[in-house]
Order: C-alpha cells, then sequence, then structure tokens
C-alpha cells in the first residue's frame, strides 16, 4: 500500500468542531459587548434627560418669588406651569415614562423636595433634589 497524504474525515470533523467553538465564542463576547453598549447608552440618555429636567424647573424655580409652579405628567410628557400667570404648559421632556414621587406643585420661595423617575424600556432613572433659594 502507498502512503496517501491528505486528512481522514476524523481530523476534518475535529478541525469543524475547534473552529465552531472559537466562533461560539467570539459571538458571545460580540453580543455581550453589544448589549452592555446599549444598556450604557440608554442609562446616559436617561441620565442627561433628568439634569435637563431639573435644570428646567430650577430655572423656572427661581425666575419668581410669587408664582406656584405645576408639574404636569402626561402618558408620555412632562410639562411645567406657572399657575398665576395663565401660562401654557411648557413641555420639558417627551418620549419617557415618569413616576413624580413628590408633590406635583412647587412654590417659590419655601424649600421643596423634588422626587422623579424617569423610564425607558427596562432602564430607569431616579432625581432626588431640592429646589430652594437663599433667603
Amino acid at each position: 500500500m502507498r502512503n496517501q497524504k491528505g486528512i481522514t474525515l476524523v481530523e476534518l470533523l475535529a478541525a469543524l468542531a475547534i473552529v465552531g467553538i472559537i466562533t461560539a465564542v467570539i459571538a458571545s463576547v460580540l453580543m455581550t459587548g453589544t448589549s452592555s453598549a446599549d444598556r450604557t447608552s440608554t442609562k446616559q440618555r436617561l441620565h442627561q434627560e433628568a439634569n435637563y429636567i431639573v435644570e428646567e424647573i430650577r430655572s423656572e424655580y427661581l425666575k419668581n418669588d410669587v408664582e406656584d409652579i405645576q408639574i404636569t405628567i402626561t402618558a408620555d410628557s412632562l410639562k411645567i406651569k406657572r399657575m398665576k400667570s395663565g401660562e401654557m404648559d411648557k413641555i420639558v421632556s417627551e418620549g419617557y415614562k415618569y413616576v413624580l414621587k413628590s408633590k406635583n406643585v412647587l412654590q417659590p420661595p419655601n424649600s421643596e423636595q423634588f422626587h422623579l423617575i424617569i423610564k425607558n424600556n427596562n432602564e430607569e432613572y431616579e432625581i432626588k433634589t431640592t429646589f430652594s433659594k437663599l433667603q
């Protein structure tokens, strides 16, 4: 019998199994990294939205000593309104789910607690702060 060169079926199957395992590990690492990046991105957007909401409410709170500020939450928006001036509601944020844990009327110049939860998909961001003016 002659010595023939080539690979056997067993060698071919072993090589395919090793390549399959390596491919599965790489795919798993990539999927985990992608989902982690998505979660981080969502949390960052919620954090930025929370900072914007607090800054808008703080701005309205500091404008005047006499008007109460009403915070209204609808299905997917957060609005603020000065109660005595009769202005239209100012939409501060849209596209998220909001849960207001504090009262919805802020009364300057009193020190007011503010507690809001913003939700998007499976992520949420909680805001706990106090609005106050120096007297």
